[in-house]
């Protein structure tokens, strides 16, 4: 698996209905998308879940290596490069990925951890792996996500929530961020990914 991720800032008075209908215009097509396991189609909104600017930020985990080849040379980012310019794509290695089902997410919590070098990725994993299971035991988690940056030697958690708003409250951490979810694409959906090949 890989995952990837890209933000892409808006100017303060941009109208963030364009990025929704944008969102709904190609949302099936996300949600048929081979090779793909999970797409959180996010933003940020000035005034929304405590956003200070706007931006357009979608989250991606690929079953397929071959299948983020595709999207990057072909006619998938040229559409994400017409629109908005050039778009930086960060790439990561998943280390933990649980879709879950029903109610979809309206928000995720974003944290982002530095590690110490040098970093035992063995005891990294089994302490993620007890993360997880906190996190999933809320009745108001949809799906969680871990990624390592082996270059920058970073964790990023995604946590998908039914309910944003109370979860998150009370945390002035610049490395936890919230961002809505506009529309979520899971064509294989409903299960804990972490071994999928």
């Amino acid at each position: 698996m890989l995952s990837a991720h890209y933000s892409i800032p808006l100017p303060g008075d941009y109208d963030m209905g364009r990025i929704r209908d944008r969102v709904a215009s190609k949302a099936s097509y996300w949600d048929r998308r081979d090779g793909l396991l999970l797409k959180a189609f996010c933003m940020t909104e000035r005034g929304d879940l405590g956003a200070v600017s706007n931006s357009y930020a979608p989250f991606y985990v690929w079953s397929d290596p071959a299948a983020l080849h595709d999207f990057l040379t072909g006619a998938e980012y040229a559409g994400l490069a017409a629109a908005f310019g050039a778009v930086a794509v960060h790439l990561t290695t998943p280390l933990h990925v649980t879709v879950g089902d029903g109610e979809p997410p309206c928000a995720v919590r974003m944290e982002v951890e530095h590690l110490a070098m040098p970093a035992d990725l063995a005891a990294l994993q089994r302490a993620e792996e007890a993360r997880v299971q906190v996190a999933l035991g809320s009745r108001g988690v949809h799906s969680h996500v871990v990624t390592l940056d082996s270059a920058s030697w970073t964790i990023a958690r995604y946590t998908l929530l039914r309910e944003p708003l109370p979860l998150a409250e009370g945390s002035d951490d610049p490395r936890v961020g919230m961002m809505r979810v506009i529309h979520l694409s899971t064509p294989r959906s409903g299960k804990d990914l972490r071994d999928t090949p």
